[in-house]
């Protein structure tokens, strides 16, 4: 589940009205952020991309992604030139307009062409 949405989204909604859900989901998302993202210091990934450099990469941002700021990819793809960068930004109502995860058609439409390319060697 996500919480963060461009537009509302009366399923999920409903599903934080089950105190159950609604407390595992907050203990989890919680234990992840007071923990850093498990990361041992903010800028791990820039500070480490060049025991990556070699791996053939795509960083796909969503560009109407509300909780990860459009920067943070920018800043990777300065810092990692050689991975392709690819921001999804078709606005759809209908597909949750590009952004925040998988949910969003758009946004997994592209990690789904990227995961093709890597697996025919394009």
């Amino acid at each position: 589940m996500m919480t963060a949405h461009l537009l509302p989204n009366d399923e999920n909604i409903k599903r934080g009205d089950d105190d159950y859900f609604s407390l595992a989901f907050a203990r989890i998302e919680n234990h992840y952020f007071v923990n850093k993202g498990f990361f041992p210091s903010d800028s791990f990934l820039l500070d480490n991309v060049d025991k990556i450099r070699h791996i053939n990469t795509t960083i796909v941002q969503g560009r109407y992604d509300v909780c990860c700021p459009m920067m943070s990819a920018w800043d990777l793809h300065k810092a990692f030139p050689e991975a392709d960068f690819k921001v999804r930004s078709k606005l759809s109502v209908e597909y949750d307009a590009a952004a925040y995860n998988l949910d969003a058609f758009g946004l997994s439409c592209s990690v789904f062409i990227c995961m093709q390319s890597l697996n025919h060697g394009d």
